[in-house]
């Protein structure tokens, strides 16, 4: 079974969209086997349900995220998963640092890959964060999301064949 792990900032808009699009990308592909989960790198959201204009914004597309909750990412996700993913290069960089400050091993950081690397839009590399800015900014983001959640499942397709 395939773990994918997807991490933001407070785990209530990106990660959490992320999840539900990855996991409805996947129902709707007969992939059953994969495990998929969101954190965020801060705590101050944990335990809240996402963001609700990502609930809303989601549920446009059939989705339902509204019974996850936000949790803050662990130094044992670099073991559980086998891939973590970032939604902007500063989730990118306080995951390095943890797992420097938790002595992870070097296979295990090597785990963690930008989010829209698995994408064939041109976006500059960041899932930018909707959380302040208009409603309009959650479409965008879905978007951004779900032609990365399309390249994400073709990659566990690939890997799960090899």
């Amino acid at each position: 079974m395939k773990k994918i792990l997807f991490v933001c900032l407070g785990n209530i808009c990106r990660s959490a969209m992320a999840q539900g699009l990855l996991e409805a990308e996947l129902a709707s592909r007969n992939m059953s086997h994969t495990l998929i989960d969101s954190a965020g790198t801060g705590d101050w959201h944990t335990g809240n349900a996402p963001d609700s204009r990502a609930i809303s914004t989601t549920k446009a597309q059939g989705i339902d995220i509204s019974s996850q909750r936000a949790r803050q990412i662990q130094p044992t996700d670099f073991e559980k998963f086998d891939l973590i993913l970032a939604m902007d290069k500063d989730n990118y960089h306080d995951m390095m640092d943890m797992a420097e400050r938790a002595n992870i091993p070097q296979n295990q950081r090597k785990k963690v890959a930008m989010c829209l690397d698995f994408s064939t839009i041109d976006h500059g590399g960041d899932v930018p964060d909707p959380y302040y800015g208009a409603d309009g900014g959650f479409i965008q983001v879905l978007a951004l999301l779900e032609e990365a959640c399309s390249g994400i499942a073709d990659h566990i397709t690939s890997t799960s064949s090899q």
